[in-house]
């Protein structure tokens, strides 16, 4: 394991027409060569958008 993230919920801006409304930059550096990545979170509660890798933060 290279890095682990540990992401808190940031809830909604009070939009009946969006769930997930609200987002925050978050990054992790590490030393060397990942092969392979795991995101997990409960069903239908968590996003993810634009993930990108090699950076600190996207």
């Amino acid at each position: 394991m290279l890095a682990t993230l540990n992401l808190i919920g940031l809830g909604s801006d009070n939009n009946p027409n969006a769930e997930y409304d609200r987002w925050a930059l978050v990054g992790a550096s590490f030393v060397g060569v990942a092969h392979s990545g795991a995101f997990t979170g409960a069903a239908n509660f968590i996003a993810f958008d634009d993930v990108t890798f090699g950076s600190t933060c996207p």
